[in-house]
């Protein structure tokens, strides 16, 4: 016969490096093809090196190279975060030993691709049961519990597997260090001895658990979703000698229990030989040395995790994600671990572990920094709990109603807003979108890990899982954002990445992400300009005619028209409208002549040039009109250098803008509104390109809406967007013209934290 293939994925860990044991043991039997790890790069290449497995998997890609310089030739080798749960699939049996929820992947991926899976990893089941229970359907897929209590449980049920006949089952825990210890005991025990077991040898996240009955609690929720067991029908007893592994009691009243010396590698080769059973005795009991057997009740008043555990079962849903969440991996500050006198879990009326959960912090807590405990994965744990079977977050049906509300409003505003305020809504998101891209590119190229990619804020609408990061839509459109761990150096990080935090990268790195943002929106204005120069183009500076008059302005008193050219004026040529505006300001209630061309006609014309009264005081002249320049294409060079030459205008006007803002009057016009309008339907004049306010710019109608002390004020999103529609209304080049101010605007802006 063959011998069996075997993915052992967590290798390099306890559960992993004793299934590798076994697998020694009988090296006619078992045939490794895969292993993985985290990050132990020595360890892999050892075993590597012992196993000669076809796949070697690293889940953190920086240190594939590592791993390929170190490995036999010819091993192939998966880096990333997908890369253990695709090793697992090419095995017959997979032992999935990697710790905590970063192990789902490799158990949805054994028992979908129709494979025999050895879970140790009791957060797939706890957090994400729903989603687990749906592959397990899935034709030869097979689970094997890899601990000693589930594993027994499952030997035991062999004898009659009915479920009406199951009356209850029956977990043994071994009290661990404390047991026999009071309340008040505990307030003082150091973390040397929790990880002092007195039979078992584990990791020390399972040895501390195990000291404060927490493990129990969380086998307990196990053995409901492994084995379909009501919570009322579970029961816990402290076995110390930890010989009885667990029990199974029949209707008919017997009790089956399953015995061994404490040998985590029995349950290892119950799941690599099942249904078969193994050559080698491993915890072999020895009857004439067994001695005594004692059971006794826990004491839930000291040891309150275990009734913790019963309520968050009962309360299903989120709460035992949030249970498993808030107990993995603590790295102790002051190596103590302190219990608060007094503080004890509320319980309901029905008995221990039937009431609601606690509102307060459980009474065992930990002066700690909880740096271990996978705060990211762990948040996706509790969104896979609460999700359907599809594993999305309120499942597929939820998703679908979410995406037609989004879809919904969006119509809406179309229908209330207009096309306009529709399309520039939209632009405002693309934009946001980019500059949290640009973000997110910068952080993954400085090998950061990013967790969530979301547009707006608030309640979830729709998102999706891609690798580590879970990207989606959110409520209020206010905004995007990326999470990227580690910003703070307050945040609780997995040890396995921590190197690949934002607060350990170089500082080139921290600043290459921080300027993301700004050089994105940069980036998009420079398009943006380059776009418009080369399929739109610039006015002509030496050509142009009048675009429009200004009602009973000195240009209506001698009848010029639209479409008419000043050929000079006061016997001064303006080819230009920039030398049309110098004149004019110049000849302040002048009595000039002007000469006009008209279909090819030229006539002189006799005018006073009116008067208008500037910003500083002076008094400049004013003719009326507003220039309709033809418009001139440039090449791709031209259009570069006119691009950039414009761009870097911008910035500097943006950047005066800012200054003046930020100064003592700047803030007091911002805050009041400025002095008061003035009085009357006098027009609002934009200078054209050099023109200056009197000298000829176009006109531009106040809007009615709009007090005119608010127009050198910042504007908000919905003034800008109010603004934008207006933009667009006067045609889509007046809108990019629009676009590339915000992009470079925001650009700088974006800068002042730095």
């Amino acid at each position: 016969m063959p011998a069996t293939t075997v993915a052992v994925l967590g290798s390099t860990g306890s559960i992993g490096t004793q299934t590798l044991e076994v697998v020694a043991d009988q090296p006619d039997v078992f045939n490794v093809v895969a292993i993985g790890a985290a990050r132990s790069v020595d360890v892999l290449i050892q075993q590597a090196t012992r196993f000669r497995p076809e796949v070697v998997a690293i889940a953190d890609a920086s240190l594939a190279a590592s791993v390929a310089a170190g490995v036999p030739p010819g091993t192939e080798v998966l880096a990333g975060p997908d890369a253990m749960a695709d090793a697992a699939v090419i095995a017959e049996v997979a032992i999935n030993g990697v710790v905590g929820f970063a192990g789902l992947p490799v158990t949805l991926a054994t028992l979908g691709a129709g494979r025999r899976l050895g879970l140790a990893n009791k957060e797939s089941l706890i957090a994400a049961g729903p989603v687990v229970q749906r592959v397990r359907s899935t034709p030869g897929a097979e689970l094997l519990p890899v601990d000693s209590e589930h594993c027994a449980i499952h030997q035991c049920l062999r004898a009659n597997d009915v479920a009406e006949r199951v009356s209850r089952i029956v977990l043994t825990a071994s009290g661990g260090p404390f047991r026999g210890r009071t309340a008040e005991d505990l307030a003082a025990v150091t973390v040397e001895q929790a990880l002092d077991h007195p039979t078992w040898t584990m990791g020390p996240k399972v040895t501390v658990d195990s000291s404060t009955l927490m493990n129990k609690g969380l086998e307990v929720i196990e053995a409901h979703e492994l084995f379909g067991i009501d919570y009322d029908r579970i029961d816990v007893v402290v076995h110390p000698q930890s010989i009885v592994h667990s029990m199974v009691t029949f209707s008919d009243g017997a009790t089956i229990a399953q015995l061994s010396r404490p040998d985590m590698r029995l349950c290892m080769g119950y799941a690599l030989a099942w249904p078969d059973r193994l050559d080698v005795p491993y915890g072999e009991i020895d009857w004439s040395e067994a001695g005594r057997l004692d059971f006794e009740p826990p004491d839930r008043g000291a040891f309150p995790c275990l009734d913790l555990a019963f309520a968050a079962g009962r309360e299903g849903e989120t709460a035992p994600a949030w249970l498993s969440a808030v107990g993995r991996g603590p790295r102790f500050v002051d190596r103590r671990l302190r219990r608060r006198p007094g503080d004890g879990a509320r319980r309901g009326s029905e008995g221990p572990g039937r009431g609601p959960l606690p509102h307060r912090r459980p009474d065992l807590t930990v002066t700690a920094e909880v740096v271990g405990s996978e705060t990211n994965g762990h948040r996706d744990a509790v969104e896979v709990a609460g999700s359907g079977a599809d594993g999305r977050r309120g499942g597929a049906g939820n998703d679908r109603i979410r995406l037609v509300l989004l879809v919904g409003a969006v119509v809406s505003f179309g229908l209330i807003g207009g096309l306009s305020g529709l399309v520039v809504v939209s632009s405002f998101v693309v934009m946001l979108v980019l500059h949290e891209l640009g973000h997110f590119v910068a952080a993954r190229l400085s090998g950061m890990q990013v967790t969530e990619f979301f547009i707006g804020f608030g309640p979830r609408l729709w998102s999706v899982r891609r690798g580590e990061t879970t990207y989606g839509v959110k409520a209020i459109p206010a905004g995007a954002y990326v999470r990227i761990t580690g910003m703070s150096s307050l945040d609780v990080v997995d040890p396995a990445v921590e190197h690949r935090t934002y607060r350990q990268q170089s500082y080139p790195k921290r600043m290459a992400v921080a300027l993301a943002g700004s050089a994105t929106h940069f980036a998009v204005a420079l398009a943006l300009l380059f776009f418009v120069y080369v399929a739109v183009g610039r006015p002509d500076p030496t050509r142009w005619v009048v675009g429009e008059v200004v009602s009973g302005s000195a240009a209506a008193s001698i009848d010029v028209r639209v479409g008419d050219r000043i050929v000079s004026v006061d016997g001064l040529e303006t080819p230009g409208f920039e030398d049309f505006g110098v004149v004019v300001r110049g000849l302040p209630g002048r009595e000039v002549v002007v000469v006009l061309e008209r279909d090819g006609a030229t006539s002189s014309r006799n005018m006073m040039v009116g008067e208008r009264l500037m910003v500083d005081g002076t008094v400049a002249g004013f003719f009326g009109v507003g220039p309709d320049r033809p418009m001139v294409t440039l090449g791709p060079v031209g259009a570069g250098v006119e691009a950039s030459a414009r761009f870097v205008d911008l910035v500097g006007m943006s950047i005066d803008g800012l200054v003046g803002f930020f100064t003592p009057d700047g803030l007091a016009s911002f805050f009041t509104g400025g002095d008061d309008p003035p009085e009357g339907p006098e027009p609002v004049l934009s200078g054209g390109a050099g023109a200056g306010a009197g000298a000829g710019g176009s006109v531009q109608v106040a809007d009615p809406g709009v007090d005119p002390a608010d127009e050198d004020r910042l504007l908000s999103i919905y003034g800008a967007a109010r603004l934008g529609s207006a933009m667009l209304d006067d045609g889509w080049t007046t809108y990019l013209w629009f676009l590339i101010l915000v992009n470079v605007f925001i650009g700088v802006f974006n800068l002042l934290p730095l």
